[in-house]
């Protein structure tokens, strides 16, 4: 079973299983979730590699932190 993580972008965040088995994120999932535009993507960042709990990605126009709550 995938860990539960919280995903935070801007002033919205959301609480749920949005990691699909080999670490990477659901976007299609995430998306239904949170408000995200069509620029934030994440699908080839793989979440299950780093040994830390909070990575956060940002880019000139745009943040999003992800935080595991599960341990792996």
């Amino acid at each position: 079973m995938t860990p539960i993580v919280t995903v935070i972008f801007g002033a919205e965040s959301a609480r749920g299983r949005f990691l699909r088995e080999d670490g990477r994120m659901d976007m299609e999932r995430l998306r239904g979730a949170l408000n995200l535009p069509l620029d934030v993507d994440l699908g080839d960042l793989n979440f299950a590699v780093p040994s830390t709990s909070r990575v956060t990605v940002t880019t000139d126009t745009w943040s999003i932190t992800v935080e595991l709550e599960d341990e792996r």
